[in-house]
Formats: structure tokens, sequence, C-alpha cells
């Protein structure tokens, strides 16, 4: 989705239009468009490195999970509930 908001794209859309006052890209022009991808060796560098930040995401929120269960526990035995 990033690329379609690259300058690029954008100049290779205004390159393949056709029409008078309205412009139309029809799917033989837009199937002309060249679409860059990084290579599968970079694709999968990538991935590693989204899974690994998934990982450590993960890490923190049961971290944060578990920390908001102490201070539960801390405040309960602050102030305990009289009966």
């Amino acid at each position: 989705m990033y690329f379609f908001d690259t300058s690029s794209f954008n100049q290779s859309v205004e390159n393949n239009v056709e029409g008078g006052i309205r412009s139309y890209l029809f799917y033989e022009n837009f199937s002309k468009i060249k679409i860059l991808f990084p290579s599968i060796s970079e694709q999968k560098r990538i991935v590693s490195f989204l899974k690994a930040i998934d990982e450590i995401i993960d890490a923190l929120s049961n971290k944060i999970s578990e920390l908001e269960r102490y201070k539960i526990g801390m405040m309960q035995k602050m102030f305990p509930i009289i009966k």
C-alpha cells in the first residue's frame, strides 16, 4: 500500500492514463506499471525482523499484564476490604 502513495507510482499512473476531461486508467495500461518487490532473501529478512519485533511486543505485553496484576495485589494489601 505504501507504494501506491509514492511519486514514482503516481508518475507511472499519469503516464498511462487516457482521456480528455476525465482520465481513465484501463487495465491494459495499469498492467504495464512496474511494481518493484524486494528479492526473496530480502523479504525473508524483513519477515524475520518483523517476527522478532512481534515477539518483543508480546513479551512486553505479558510483562505489563503481570505488573498490572501485581499492582492490584499490592493495592489490595494496602487497602484491605473491611467486612
